[in-house]
Parts: C-alpha cells; structure tokens; sequence
C-alpha cells in the first residue's frame, strides 16, 4: 500500500473510531467520559477540557477535564497568559497556541455552544488530522447540546415535582375547601377538606355541576357569581350558601370565586368554601336572644314612655321645679332607649331577610326634597344649613322609597350632628354608569383612619368624648348598610381628619318603567 493510501486508511479509520464514541450516552459528564479517553490515546494527545456554555448570552465555562489533574497544570503556566481571554470566546476555526518548546493547545469548536482544548506534547496534530476530525468534533457538538437540553428539562421537571408535591402538602393541608370548575360550573377539582365537609368522596363529585351539591334556594346566586368572574375576570363577593351532606343536613358555606388561570384545562373559576356553619347558628342564637330582649323591653317600655310623658304634660297636676327637670331626663332617655330597641329589631329583621320591600321605579328629586325638608328642624336646632346640588335632574331610581328615606335620614342626622354650628351639609346627586350616587357631605372633624375599617359594623362609634356626647346607639350606618346592599346597591365613604366626611351610596336606575 502506496504511504498517501494508508495515511489515508488511518485517517478514515480514527473518523471511524471516534464517531462510534459519541452520542452513546445522553448524560453530559458519562458521555464525555466515554468518549475522550479513547479519543485522545487515538490522537496522541495528553489532557482535553471541554469548555460549554449554556446559552447563548453567557460565557463558555470549563464543564469537563480528562483527566481531572491536568485542571492546573497548564491554566498556571505564565507563558499561557492570554489564554484565558482566548477560552472565553468561542472560536469558528481550530486553532494551534504554543507553549513553551514542546506543548500545544488545540482549540477545537463545538459549534456555538464552546469549543474543546486538546493539550499535546512534542509535534502538532496534522492539518489533515485536523480536518479529519472536525466532522466528528461537529458531532460531539451537537451530542454536548442535547445533552445540556437534556439536563436542563431534567432540572425543570425536578423543580415541577417538587413544586407538585408542596402544593399537594398544602392542598391537603388546608382547612378549606379549594375547587375548581370548567366553564359550564362543573367540578374539575376538590381537595381533601371537601371530604371532611361534605362527607361525601371526591372521586363521586368530580364531573358533577357545583349546584348538585348546593341548595336549591342558593342555585341563581352562585350561578350568577360564576357568570360575573367569567365576563369580568374579577374576583366575586364573598356570599354565603347551604352545602348539601352525605348525611343529608346542610352546611352553611362562604364562598368566594375567581377566573381560572388562562392556562387551566376548560377554563371555568377556582373558589374557596369555608365552613361558616357554627358561626351561623351563634348569630342566630344572638339575633334570636336580641329579638326576644327587645320585644320584652318594649312593651314595659312603653308604658314607663307613656307614664313619663303625662306627667311631662302636666295630666299629675303641677311639679317642682326639680321634679320637672328629673321627669324631662327621664323622658329623654326613655326616648333613646326606644330608638335603641327599634334599631336593634330593625336590625334582626334585615340580617333574618324579614323586613319587607316594595321597590318602585321613582323620581330621585322629590325623594331627596322630601329627606331635606323632614330634617330641618333637627338641623335648624343646631344651625345648619342644607344645600341640595342635584346634577342628576329627571333622574329615576329603582328603591323603596321607605327604605330610601331610612337611609338618607341616618345619613343627614349624622351629618348633622357632626357638622359645627353655622356649617353646611351638601347633598349631592348624580348618574354613575346604570346607578344612581347621592352623596351627603358635612365639614365637621371627619373620621380618624384608624376608625374606618370600623365604621359600618354594629354598635362601632368612634370612641371620643365629643362622639359620645353627640349620642346615637351605634347601628344607624350598620342597618345603612344592610338597607343599601338589600336593595342592590353599594355604600361608602370618604373622610379626611379636619375636613369633614362625603358618605354616599348606589343604587340600580330602572331599566325600564
């Protein structure tokens, strides 16, 4: 065989040695392992160090030296000093660094991903070897990318299972319920506190409507809570509804329900039910116990009311002075408790949903007229003034135009009562969207931030002396409120200390007449 053929056999033999060693083993350290050993006793070359990076905007980095204690014998060489600027770039061509009289650096690219160093002693590679080898330097690229791909999904599948498994600890964990639906209401997911509520097993429930678990009587407001997650994308009010049991006795749920992440399988919302069922039956013994109180107390009441107030008239014949004064205390402070009772009873009634309502579609002005003109004697008695701005002129409202009046009147007595002497309470009226807004402002001291998260819950009343002096039982904006939200509308405030308090509320304009 002529010399040019068998440098030519060996050449095609070494491609052939060195392409069976690569791709063998998907795993980037094992499969360098495997190939460079080999590979370099083929080349006559001592040491390789394989320098990768893992994206494209991130500089190459040694991941792999054969063997491992050549890591430092030529990196430290002084003569290698522009070496290291040289191993951070990736190069397009081999090229050949020198050091000193016999060693050589081969630098080899691995396509974009880095390159690999081959350290020699005594005579450079060839370029024909060179050439030879770089198909298969090429191969050992792409073997190196996927298996950086392959690392790179084993580590995200390894971050996904342990996110799996902490979010199934705290699902089962968790005292509520957490379900999810599609976008036609039915049951995709519960976790293991539906169990333990509802008695009933989860795999028998999923696939099943929501509504096949709830009452009957709650069906329209769920449905309607789900509707409006879905259209706006915002998260429900909390409400409250019955959960039908395995052992057929109903719990009482607080629901609250938000869309479905964009990704979720069927859309649909994602809600929490938290059992409310104990709480429920102590207000209703407390409700219970108030109504009965009440109803007691009234009765007496009003004979100790009626006796007073003869006696106040003159029907005992003429009193003391001093007597007179007592009898007037007296006769006003059967008067609060009075007021006292009937807020309290009023109260009941809306939490029980037994006071009546008879909404009608009625002209806004004449009921704010109506409102003004029955307080002004209240406010005249502490000079102040009422102005009536009303920029909703012609406008309707949806209401009952007692319970309307009930509103406004807790509202314009509190203004009242708050504002100085000489001030001014502005009520204001105007269209917002499909409602109706009135507002009632007063320029007395306003509301203490502090207070504000308390200003609508019952008995609340801001504790300083000058608040108790005005009086009041503490439930006037607490039935407000429950009187607005049961006519379908919304309250609020806005307060600032020194600078008197705007309240205002919502309620629906008719559609039609």
């Amino acid at each position: 065989m002529e010399p040019n053929q068998a440098h030519a056999s060996r050449l095609v033999n070494l491609q052939y040695e060195l392409a069976l060693l690569v791709g063998q083993e998907l795993r980037l350290i094992p499969m360098l392992r495997r190939f460079f050993p080999p590979a370099l006793k083929a080349l006559g070359c001592r040491a390789a160090h394989v320098w990768l990076r893992s994206d494209a905007a991130s500089p190459p980095e040694c991941r792999y030296t054969y063997p491992a204690r050549d890591t430092s014998v030529w990196r430290d060489d002084p003569r290698f000093a522009g070496a290291p600027s040289l191993l951070g770039e990736v190069p397009t061509q081999p090229r050949i660094l020198q050091i000193g009289d016999s060693t050589q650096l081969h630098l080899m690219p691995l396509g974009t991903i880095g390159h690999c160093v081959l350290v020699r002693e005594g005579q450079p590679l060839e370029p024909m070897v060179i050439e030879a080898i770089r198909p298969i330097f090429h191969r050992l690229a792409t073997a190196c990318r996927a298996s950086l791909d392959h690392e790179q999904v084993e580590h995200l599948r390894t971050v996904a299972a342990e996110g799996e498994q902490r979010l199934r600890t705290v699902l089962e964990a968790v005292g509520e319920v957490i379900f999810q639906t599609d976008n036609r209401g039915v049951l995709t997911f519960l976790n293991p506190a539906w169990s333990s509520i509802s008695g009933m097993e989860i795999t028998r429930c999923i696939g099943r409507p929501v509504t096949d678990f709830l009452s009957t009587e709650d069906e329209a407001q769920v449905l309607e809570a789900f509707r409006s997650t879905l259209d706006t994308g915002q998260e429900s009010l909390r409400f409250e509804a019955r959960l039908r049991t395995a052992d057929s006795v109903p719990r009482w749920v607080a629901i609250r329900v938000r869309r479905s992440h964009p990704g979720s399988a069927g859309g649909g919302v994602t809600g929490t039910m938290i059992d409310v069922t104990d709480r429920k039956q102590a207000e209703r013994m407390k409700r219970e116990f108030t109504a009965t109180v009440s109803h007691e107390l009234r009765t007496p009441l009003t004979s100790i009311a009626g006796a007073i107030g003869l006696l106040n008239g003159g029907a005992g014949g003429p009193l003391p002075e001093a007597a007179r004064n007592l009898v007037a205390i007296a006769d006003k402070n059967a008067q609060r408790l009075r007021v006292l009772i009937d807020d309290l009873l009023d109260m009941e009634k809306l939490l029980a949903g037994k006071l009546p309502f008879a909404f009608q579609n009625l002209e806004l002005r004449p009921l704010l007229e109506q409102a003004l003109s029955e307080h002004q004697p209240f406010a005249d008695i502490h000079g102040v003034r009422f102005t009536l701005a009303d920029r909703a002129d012609q406008a309707r409202v949806h209401t009952d135009p007692d319970r309307f009046q009930q509103v406004l009147s807790n509202l314009l007595s509190n203004a009242v009562k708050f504002s100085p002497e000489g001030g001014e309470v502005v009520v204001t009226a105007h269209c917002v969207a499909q409602t109706i807004r009135v507002q009632v402002r007063d320029r007395g001291p306003g509301i203490d931030p502090e207070f504000h998260p308390q200003v609508f819950q019952k008995f609340a009343q801001a504790d300083t002396s000058d608040t108790r002096r005005r009086g009041g039982t503490g439930l006037g904006l607490a039935i407000t409120r429950e009187l607005v939200e049961q006519m379908h509308g919304h309250i609020g405030f806005e307060s600032t200390p020194g600078d008197g308090a705007t309240f205002w509320f919502e309620l629906p304009a008719p559609l039609s007449d």
